[in-house]
């Protein structure tokens, strides 16, 4: 959302700009947010989760037939028996979540075929509407992209296979759209194998998109913001451990923190934090409202540094020239690479000392 609480899809508006420059249309298939969210250019956005009550009944009404045209899909159900499944209730959840992504291509697929789409782009291709818009991709014979939003690395389970069918996997997208090389390379190091689920090296447009448009979504002048410092927080418990609190509450007059939150996480994990810091005595000097609405690639134009236990902003940090300081072992094992290339640092058993020094190192 811009400083005149204009809202857009910072993944997908961008591309679609671009595409129009260049004589191409596009649509935006919302299958998420509600009908008052987005406001602009809302000429080409469709909610089309307003036709999934019709879809799954449909489903729901012809799943034998559905079901039988799933190569396979009776053998593996049989294979869940003999598993034992049937205790956790897995058989149910398997055939539940498989009428929902049948319901969901026969969506995407009907919009893909009146507007005569020659491709289909989606995020977290893992959720059950961009199985089905891959699923509809595959039955058109048209490519289909998931576009990278944070971590694509090695304890991902989404983003590695040891084996895939001929022809890949019909509801994997054909590409990943990938922001760095280490993303591609890793993508690359198992799907290259298949010749199927290729990377494409395509950088992250948003971050050319929101520094080239600063001035349209923030009035903030922070080029004097010569201490400060950006936390990302992740949606898990604890997210910043007590010497956190105690480190940053103490040295907010020396520099300039930022708290960002991450965007899954709920108005009450927010106020948790916040409170956590009012026990300190530290809310009015540190930094929640401006470091959650400006965009982050224009965040990370005047960050010194950058504290996350292994957000993917760790990723976008290190693009911008941002050194991070890595509070958690699971963010060192997924950004090795940046380690490696000394931009990044693992501070994750360092105490609350270690870790001052260690920052007082970076900016002074």
């Amino acid at each position: 959302m811009d400083k005149n609480k204009t809202s857009l899809n910072r993944y997908f508006d961008p591309l679609i700009d671009k595409n129009e420059a260049e004589g191409k249309r596009g649509l935006l298939l919302e299958y998420n947010s509600s009908k008052g969210f987005y406001n602009y250019r809302g000429e080409r956005v469709v909610f089309v989760a307003d036709l999934l009550p019709i879809f799954l009944i449909k489903a729901l009404i012809f799943r034998d037939k559905g079901m039988s045209r799933l190569s396979h899909f009776d053998s593996f159900m049989k294979d869940l028996d003999l598993q034992e499944c049937n205790a956790l209730n897995i058989k149910d959840q398997v055939f539940r979540q498989t009428v929902r992504i049948q319901a969901w291509k026969r969506i995407f697929k009907l919009f893909f075929e009146l507007t005569g789409a020659g491709s289909g782009y989606g995020l977290c291709y893992y959720a059950n509407p961009v199985y089905g818009m891959n699923l509809a991709c595959t039955e058109l014979g048209i490519p289909s992209f998931d576009m990278q939003h944070g971590t694509q690395g090695p304890l991902h389970p989404a983003y590695n296979f040891l084996k895939a069918p001929e022809g890949g996997y019909n509801i994997l997208p054909k590409h990943f759209c990938c922001w760095d090389e280490f993303s591609y390379k890793h993508i690359l190091s198992w799907s290259e194998e298949f010749s199927c689920h290729l990377p494409i090296l395509s950088g992250n447009p948003w971050n050319d998109y929101a520094r080239d448009n600063y001035k349209r979504f923030t009035s903030v002048d922070l080029s004097d913001s010569k201490r400060l410092i950006v936390v990302t927080l992740q949606p898990v418990k604890g997210c910043l451990c007590e010497d956190h609190y105690e480190l940053i509450s103490s040295t907010k007059s020396h520099y300039t923190w930022w708290i960002r939150f991450h965007p899954r996480m709920s108005e009450s994990e927010r106020k948790e934090v916040t409170d956590r810091f009012e026990k300190f005595g530290s809310t009015k000097e540190i930094v929640f409202d401006d470091s959650n609405s400006i965009p982050i690639p224009i965040l990370f134009q005047w960050t010194k540094l950058h504290l996350s236990r292994y957000s993917g902003s760790i990723i976008e940090a290190a693009s911008a020239g941002v050194h991070t300081l890595i509070l958690d072992e699971i963010g060192v094992n997924s950004f090795g690479y940046l380690l490696e290339d000394q931009r990044a640092e693992d501070v994750s058993k360092a105490n609350k000392s270690e870790l001052l020094s260690i920052i007082k190192a970076r900016i002074n």
